[in-house]
């Protein structure tokens, strides 16, 4: 079922002063673009500071699980299982709690927010595991956010994150690369009751981020043109944005990786 609430998205700033990379004029201003699509959208998009010189500080969805329950904003953090991403957490626990998220606890066990899919009811939460996330942070989610923990075991080193490899619209229709999946989790997503209808989507078409989406509305926004789910979210009515995000894709990340959806869930 879809919502009509103003999706609420946290990004990180991007500033050419803070990074040391070659491109980094061009990155930033890719950044600026992305940043601008949302919004113009008509996504709430709150900023955080990027860790200086440290560009996969831009790809915030890693950090934490963000929550709005009507009363307050809430942040459960994440545990990167890299050190170098590890490093990032004391700054963005600080730039979330500016951004008035109480954080409520660590994960013990290794998790990263790109491993998290909320389904459209609420009810259950799909958490990918075996490359960045391990199994045991299930139950960590499941008491965070009072729900179901669905384990989708990830298998191919190309989808390290569930968000490379499925991606879940409002409507309940899913799309996802079974190639990222072992035999059993393909055939746990496939049984899934809760989907309205799920599209298999190829491997080169998941590669190139054609799954790493951004939904606002009936607008999605990809980080490039690729032509297998364009066309299909086309055929669904969907208005599809392709901002080139082709500076972040030489880190493995794309318009998902960018941007930490706060989720709306009374009841936590």
């Amino acid at each position: 079922m879809a919502t009509s609430l103003r999706p609420t998205l946290v990004v990180s700033t991007c500033d050419a002063e803070d990074l040391s990379i070659w491109d980094r004029q061009e990155t930033c201003e890719q950044h600026e673009r992305f940043r601008h699509v949302l919004r113009k959208a008509g996504a709430r998009v709150l900023e955080v500071p990027l860790v200086p010189d440290d560009l996969d500080s831009v790809f915030v969805k890693d950090s934490a699980l963000l929550v709005d329950n009507g009363q307050e904003r809430l942040a459960f953090m994440a545990h990167p299982r890299h050190h170098a991403r590890r490093d990032e957490q004391y700054h963005r626990g600080h730039g979330l709690s500016d951004l008035g998220f109480r954080i409520v606890g660590e994960a013990a066990h290794y998790f990263e927010g790109g491993d998290l899919t909320l389904l459209p009811a609420k009810n259950k939460a799909l958490v990918g595991y075996g490359q960045r996330t391990d199994y045991e942070a299930l139950a960590e989610v499941e008491d965070f956010l009072g729900i179901e923990a669905v384990p989708l075991e990830l298998t191919h080193k190309s989808f390290f994150h569930l968000d490379l490899a499925c991606a879940v619209l409002s409507d309940g229709t899913a799309f996802a690369c079974q190639d990222a999946f072992s035999e059993e989790s393909w055939r746990r997503l496939t049984n899934l009751s809760d989907l309205k209808r799920l599209i298999p989507v190829s491997k080169n078409a998941a590669y190139n981020f054609g799954l790493n989406m951004v939904e606002v509305g009936d607008t999605i926004v990809l980080g490039d043109d690729v032509k297998e789910v364009i066309d299909q979210l086309e055929m669904m009515g969907k208005n599809v944005i392709v901002t080139p995000l082709d500076c972040f894709h030489k880190s493995s990340g794309s318009a998902a990786c960018l941007s930490a959806r706060v989720h709306h869930m009374p009841e936590i």
